[in-house]
């Protein structure tokens, strides 16, 4: 049977495996972005392979999540915070527009603090211009990679995320 391509909504189904992500994903990134801006003016939040934005059941994405958590944690008490940037990187160009409709929905999308930049490309592709920005900017970054195959990325895209001052990398 040949493989289902990555927009065709039977693959999107909002499973138990996912939902765990999510939680891990939501109950790690809140305190670490509570830590970390803390005493950095700006933060840095990758979603490497963002998706659809929304499953067809209706759940968030990463994506949305991780606008939720930007949100939450610029208006935490004892932020230093004062600007969160969110990176999402989603390849299939179905996904990647259904990612913006949804993204821009989100009530992150008009908060001047939050700063959305979206790529339509594989995250090999976007990670060395990501990475640079993160490296001149010197922010705490937050990687998330979350791919439905294991061809991308390979680990010489990874060598410069890990080599980031400050950076934390969850590949699941």
């Amino acid at each position: 049977m040949p493989a289902k391509s990555d927009n065709d909504l039977s693959k999107w189904k909002y499973e138990l495996h996912t939902w765990i992500k999510h939680q891990l994903l939501v109950n790690y990134l809140v305190p670490w972005s509570k830590i970390l801006g803390s005493w950095s003016n700006t933060l840095a939040l990758v979603d490497g392979f963002a998706g659809r934005g929304r499953f067809p059941s209706g759940e968030k994405g990463s994506p949305l999540l991780v606008l939720d958590i930007a949100q939450r944690a610029l208006a935490a008490p004892g932020m230093r915070t004062q600007r969160i940037v969110c990176h999402f990187v989603e390849l299939n160009s179905d996904n990647f527009e259904n990612m913006k409709a949804e993204v821009a929905l989100h009530p992150a999308y008009a908060d001047q603090s939050i700063d959305i930049r979206l790529y339509n490309s594989r995250f090999s592709e976007a990670s060395e211009g990501i990475v640079q920005q993160i490296k001149v900017a010197g922010q705490p970054s937050f990687f998330f990679l979350d791919p439905f195959g294991y061809d991308d990325p390979p680990m010489e895209i990874l060598r410069p995320i890990l080599a980031l001052e400050r950076a934390e990398l969850w590949s699941i």
